[in-house]
């Protein structure tokens, strides 16, 4: 999105194709299965060559299920993460309310991984908030995460389980690319079922 891409999030495959078909959009899709017509998936680097004005469907079980949900919540979601975490603190900083979600994983077995990579981010975006948002205890854990990381953040994420898996197979560059703390100046904001740059308002 910091190239001006529009993200469409979705639940699963099946709702993302309905979305694609939709907005005239195109559906990212398993890593193995990108080709020309489908050139992103969920690693970062793929994302990374969306253009200006392009329409791309995410579907995810994690982070774009937790949007839907958090769209039909509240008035102003915004996608957060390392790359941008001073932006997105930025754009929320005067709402009267704020949650900050780490979206975790789910196992194949469907049962809860917590992912220590999320709880770092979401650590970065509250560390970039008025200090008063730290006297919750959730929010001391994860910018207490976020700061024991900070020293060396790239070998943190790589260091997780998440971060372990992906090695394993070959995808060390997609977790270093998303390892860089604030290297993205924007805060995607969720209007109308797409997450975009700008719109919005802070009513929390």
């Amino acid at each position: 999105m910091a190239a001006g891409a529009e993200v469409f999030p979705a639940r699963d495959g099946e709702a993302g194709a309905r979305l694609a078909a939709e907005h005239g959009a195109v559906l990212a899709v398993a890593r193995a299965a990108i080709d020309e017509t489908h050139p992103f998936s969920l690693s970062p680097l793929t994302l990374a060559r969306a253009r200006r004005g392009q329409r791309i469907v995410l579907p995810s079980p994690n982070g774009s299920t937790l949007s839907a949900d958090a769209g039909d919540r509240f008035s102003l979601v915004v996608a957060g993460c390392l790359r941008n975490a001073s932006a997105a603190a930025s754009r929320v900083a005067g709402a009267p309310s704020i949650a900050v979600v780490a979206a975790a994983e789910r196992r194949p077995d469907g049962s809860l991984r917590a992912a220590r990579e999320d709880l770092i981010g979401a650590g970065a975006v509250v560390a970039a908030l008025p200090a008063t948002v730290l006297r919750f205890p959730g929010a001391e854990r994860a910018v207490a995460a976020f700061r024991e990381a900070a020293a060396d953040l790239r070998w943190a994420v790589l260091a997780t389980e998440s971060g372990q898996e992906l090695v394993g197979i070959g995808w060390e560059p997609d977790v270093e690319f998303a390892a860089v703390l604030d290297a993205d100046a924007v805060a995607p904001v969720l209007d109308g079922g797409r997450y975009r740059v700008g719109g919005g308002d802070a009513g929390g």
